[in-house]
């Protein structure tokens, strides 16, 4: 069964939304800086963050999936 929660935006700073990064850690690090990410912000990356590109093992190694932070889903 989902385990499907609301989530209390007003806790965030701000929310962000991407998908489809595919692998490419390097344009992932520069989307991260363009919007200057910051820890009261809400990350939420809504699939496919690790097929097909160069760095799969990286993004799941050093990115978000690989994060300790609550504030990347």
């Amino acid at each position: 069964m989902a385990n499907i929660q609301k989530l209390p935006i007003s806790d965030y700073r701000k929310v962000w939304v991407t998908s489809d990064i595919h692998g490419y850690f390097n344009l992932y690090k520069e989307l991260l800086e363009k919007i200057d990410l910051q820890d009261n912000d809400l990350l939420i990356i809504a699939g496919d963050s690790c097929d097909r590109g160069v760095y799969s093992a990286k993004m799941l190694s050093n990115g978000p999936l690989a994060a300790k932070s609550p504030a990347v889903l």
